[in-house]
């Protein structure tokens, strides 16, 4: 089915299946030959779809959950957003190396005294310092307290150490030409829309979803948070598609796919998934371990670490899917209950109104049959008189 033809079925709400031009065609060409035209197209369709609803495969065709497209979109955009970060920081580093050799070797040396996580360039006031100034010989004319200011940072031992630091790289630096300066500034005032550009679409997530059920549920638990959760609600759209937890999981590419023959067992890689709902839980397994360490789950991945399992860490995230799977169907089920009630309060109601409108018929019916009865009599008695 086309895309334009289903949003207009998404928009309002009409139940459809959809099954991909693909497996069509592959079904066409095994069962009515190469041609293809209208006709055959047409029985093509109707062929597959009667062969699947006899095998029981067809529900699996059926578009009954709606995805939400703007939570959707934006959380694409910003994964998006947050690789083009990635790459524009790597490219900092590359032309920092082209630029002055010794820059790069120094700043790497602070990062490890200083900055053990790695991220010395995506540091706000190191960026500021190369937009004020991107060659570091001139460093050395500021002084402590000058320079502090155009990082924007409060004088501490750590900031002040770091700023000494610094200017014993500009006392051996090379001087940087005008051309290399400009590429400098304009990769780091890139960085900085980038950042944002990250920011505003961080804060329209935060207003698509909320009051949203689920994310609720998911940001319950310690270490996941407005970007993760998002993105789960926005990739799974309904929990209640998957009829139990190993389909979600198959779904996340958390779990392998059986390859049996004969006496022999045999598991693959999955390569069939959701790629953005896989990095999600990956990234969902890190912090929940991080902020969770009592829980039963990072004792699990503990385990498995100390036995040197392999996939350890999906084996964890294949765990912690268990759990979440079984909070948001919970949730679920709740919200179903209420409107069961009503229907089925509903439905009595109208079959009481249905039996009295029923016994007051019949009621009827019997007092015409009773008054009939009655002038019969009355007439039979006149005549005997």
């Amino acid at each position: 089915m086309s895309s334009p033809l289903e949003n207009v079925l998404y928009k309002n709400q009409i139940v459809f299946y959809s099954i991909k031009a693909s497996t069509i065609s592959l079904s066409r060409k095994s069962l009515l030959g190469q041609n293809k035209n209208n006709a055959t197209d047409a029985q093509a369709v109707a062929e597959f779809a009667m062969d699947a609803d006899s095998n029981g495969r067809l529900k699996r065709y059926k578009r009954i959950w709606f995805p939400d497209k703007v939570l959707r979109l934006l959380t694409r955009t910003r994964s998006r957003l947050i690789k083009q970060q990635t790459a524009d920081l790597n490219n900092l580093w590359k032309l920092l190396r082209h630029i002055s050799a010794d820059l790069y070797l120094a700043a790497n040396q602070i990062q490890f005294n200083l900055f053990q996580d790695g991220k010395i360039l995506k540091k706000e006031y190191m960026r500021k310092l190369l937009l004020h100034e991107p060659d570091p010989c001139n460093w050395k004319q500021f002084s402590d307290t000058e320079m502090l200011k155009v990082m924007g940072l409060k004088q501490s031992e750590t900031n002040t150490h770091m700023v000494r630091e610094l200017k014993e790289v500009a006392r051996t630096a090379d001087h940087i030409p005008e051309a290399f300066q400009i590429l400098l500034k304009a990769s780091i005032e890139r960085l900085e829309l980038l950042k944002d550009q990250i920011k505003h679409v961080e804060t329209l997530i935060n207003q698509a979803i909320e009051d949203n059920k689920a994310f609720e549920v998911l940001t319950a638990n310690k270490g996941i948070g407005l970007v993760i959760a998002s993105t789960m609600v926005a990739e799974i759209i309904d929990i209640r598609r998957f009829h139990n937890d190993d389909a979600l999981a198959a779904y996340a590419g958390l779990c392998s796919k059986e390859y049996s023959t004969g006496k022999k067992q045999k598991f693959i890689r999955r390569i069939s998934f959701n790629p953005r709902l896989k990095d999600a839980m990956m990234e969902a397994i890190n912090h929940f371990i991080m902020y969770n360490p009592d829980h039963r789950i990072s004792g699990y991945y503990a385990n498995l670490s100390r036995q040197k399992e392999p996939y350890a860490k999906k084996k964890a995230a294949r765990a912690l899917l268990r759990m979440l799977y079984r909070q948001l169907f919970k949730a679920a089920e709740q919200e179903i209950i209420p409107e069961k009630k009503k229907e089925d309060k509903m439905a009595k109601c109208s079959k009481q109104k249905k039996g009295n409108t029923l016994s007051s018929s019949k009621r009827c019916t019997n007092h015409r049959k009773k008054g009939g009865k009655s002038q019969v009599s009355v007439k039979n008695n006149l005549n005997s008189t």
